[in-house]
């Protein structure tokens, strides 16, 4: 459903979603990607995003992934988010481990201009966990100033400590955003 077998470059159009521009309320519509991590362009486009603040951990480990691709088959996933005009409005990275979809960082552009990036990329990430049979997606580390969005807006609970966060992605009524497979778009 979200994973076409041919990629004929350094991304995969995996599903679509519309957005909102916060400057005159329209909405806009988004495709998402997977980085397939085949070639150094695909870290490339994330280290040019120089003012996000996990660029770097993912364009990290992006390369590690590639370097290590011949060994093993990896569990990292790496997703972005692009506007109309190919501009990157947000970026994720996952791995699996378990049943669980582990979410190692999700990051709206620090220009803010969009609305329901970080929504749509989880209600995606829902999707494509079931898909891949996983059960949860766990943050083992919630950002204190994420956590009311987390919990509030997208039904995360708490697990353990403070800023330990899941979902049951069977039982997820707040991700529900239309998210539309590209096979089916």
């Amino acid at each position: 459903m979200f994973q076409p077998s041919i990629s004929f470059g350094k991304k995969i159009p995996v599903a679509k979603c519309h957005i909102q521009d916060r400057t005159n309320n329209n909405q806009v519509n988004a495709t998402i990607v997977e980085y397939d991590c085949n070639d150094l362009s695909d870290m490339s486009e994330i280290k040019r995003l120089h003012n996000w603040t996990y660029s770097k951990f993912m364009s990290d480990n992006m390369e590690r992934v590639f370097k290590t691709k011949q060994y093993f088959t990896p569990s990292f996933s790496f997703f972005a988010i692009e506007n109309d005009n190919k501009e990157i409005v947000g970026i994720a990275s996952t791995k699996s481990v378990g049943g669980d979809l582990i979410l190692d960082s999700l990051e709206s552009s620090p220009d803010k201009k969009y609305k329901y990036t970080g929504k749509n990329m989880l209600t995606f990430l829902k999707n494509y966990a079931l898909l891949k049979g996983l059960s949860r997606i766990y943050i083992p580390i919630a950002v204190e100033s994420a956590r009311d969005f987390y919990i509030n807006k997208c039904g995360f609970k708490r697990a353990g400590y403070p800023c330990n966060l899941y979902v049951n992605c069977h039982n997820a009524p707040k991700l529900n955003e239309e998210i539309i497979p590209i096979a089916n778009a």
